[in-house]
């Protein structure tokens, strides 16, 4: 599932924002910071709009069934470096990315499904 909603940002430059379902957890927001840079300022005003929004839309994702082991040949591991910023609190996730980071995190996650590898491998990129 995390590679398909990877793969969907990496084509629409769409803001995910995943909800979180209790207090305990966090507030989840996914995007290209070079398409659509947003900042806490922004996304608050984002969160108070969805969360008043009575209008939901449905997204059709597919799954992918297979995983592309030709991707990891196209890059050198270097280019992979500062293409994902992390910005965790206690109630906000911000995973800021390039498009490549996306496309790194869609790779990455549809090798951890099909493969059973485990998070040591997504965990080394």
């Amino acid at each position: 599932m995390l590679s398909a909603l990877f793969k969907h940002c990496y084509d629409t430059d769409d803001v995910l924002y995943l909800q979180r379902g209790s207090p305990a957890n966090s507030d989840i927001f996914i995007f290209n910071g070079a398409v659509i840079p947003l900042n806490r300022k922004i996304i608050k005003e984002l969160k108070l709009i969805l969360n008043r929004s009575k209008s939901k839309e449905i997204i059709d994702l597919s799954i992918e069934s297979s995983e592309d082991e030709a991707f990891w040949d196209t890059w050198e591991s270097w280019e992979y470096e500062r293409q994902l910023r992390i910005d965790a609190g206690k109630d906000l996730v911000l995973l800021n990315t390039s498009r490549l980071g996306l496309e790194l995190l869609t790779h990455s996650c549809a090798h951890l499904a099909f493969s059973f590898a485990g998070h040591s491998h997504f965990d080394w990129y």
